[in-house]
């Protein structure tokens, strides 16, 4: 076997363990950073300090993404 082709397979073997992130899964993460980064910055540009806008984003991304 290739060592291409090995490293194909250990790859895959790693994705189906979850190991690695594929494309879907990258883009979910940069979604979230991306809407986290945006609640943060605005709580922060509303006046609140560093650890109350880092709250303010988590709850707000919080029930978001909440599933009942």
């Amino acid at each position: 076997m290739s060592k291409d082709n090995s490293d194909l397979m250990r790859y895959t073997e790693m994705a189906m363990k979850g190991l690695t992130f594929d494309a879907d899964t990258e883009q979910g993460f940069k979604l979230m950073t991306d809407a986290f980064l945006t609640c943060y910055e605005e709580a922060l540009n509303k006046g609140y300090d560093q650890v109350t806008a880092i709250q303010t984003a988590t709850m707000i991304l919080s029930t978001i993404f909440h599933q009942d």
